[in-house]
């Protein structure tokens, strides 16, 4: 509804816009960051209560949060976006905030992947999973 997932998205928007146009560099970050505290609040509650994670990582288009210090001095820092930050090159240049939604993006896609199942997975035979099979 607010956008906050395509805040640096290149290509434009065709939906109605809630929000206006951020004011300055502090007000964008300030998006940027209230969307990946909701973000990171969406991983951790959906992996402890198994319940369905509702952002799509392949529609998100907010780059990862600066560092502390450039948001408090309000210096304009260039960062990479989330498909970047899970690349040794990006990792290595992401701020700590960053690297806390990071952990929660990896902790999410471990926690998808270990629930996929196939039509042969037995909930209680571990010996029929399809993917174990697969594996040995």
């Amino acid at each position: 509804m607010l956008s906050l997932q395509r805040v640096d998205a290149v290509s434009g928007f065709v939906g109605k816009k809630i929000l206006p146009p951020a004011k300055d560099w502090i007000e964008l970050e300030e998006r940027r960051r209230s969307f990946w505290a909701a973000y990171y609040g969406d991983r951790w509650a959906s992996c402890a209560t198994g319940w369905p994670m509702m952002f799509d990582e392949q529609k998100i288009k907010t780059n990862m949060p600066c560092s502390d210090d450039a948001f408090d001095l309000g210096m304009e820092e260039r960062t990479c976006s989330l498909a970047e930050a899970l690349t040794p090159e990006g990792a290595s240049t992401i701020s700590s905030f960053a690297g806390v939604v990071l952990s929660a993006c990896l902790f999410g896609q471990n926690i998808e992947h270990m629930s996929k199942s196939g039509p042969d997975d037995g909930a209680n035979d571990i010996a029929n999973v399809a993917y174990i099979k697969e594996q040995s």
